[in-house]
């Protein structure tokens, strides 16, 4: 990651290695090195490449991702055509060596 002032970008590319059965909780990605504003705005993840993720019969497969005001947690979505997004849930890593490439900045208060 890179902080300036109270910007700051953070790039990850997670592989998951070995297939376990996936719960119904929802998909997170945790340990960002700093909490988001405390009033938000809520930050959007760029995606550079995701891979072995199923997504919701009837989806586009858009999955998207943001942070919450004031977390350092990245909550994952599915997008469905008409609708609102719903969250990916661990059922959607059904494979090994599921991948996802991202990139995000945000403000913290730090």
């Amino acid at each position: 990651y890179t902080k300036v002032g109270n910007l700051v970008t953070a790039y990850a590319y997670i592989n998951v290695g070995s297939q376990s059965t996936g719960t119904g909780d929802n998909l997170r990605i945790l340990g960002l090195p700093y909490v988001n504003h405390a009033s938000g705005p809520y930050a959007s993840v760029t995606f550079g490449q995701l891979y072995q993720i199923d997504v919701a019969a009837g989806s586009p497969g858009d999955i998207t991702g943001h942070v919450a005001a004031d977390t350092a947690i990245i909550y994952l979505f599915s997008n469905h055509d008409d609708a609102n997004y719903v969250p990916l849930t661990g059922t959607a890593i059904n494979a090994a060596n599921v991948g996802v490439m991202l990139s995000i900045t945000y403000v913290t208060d730090s």
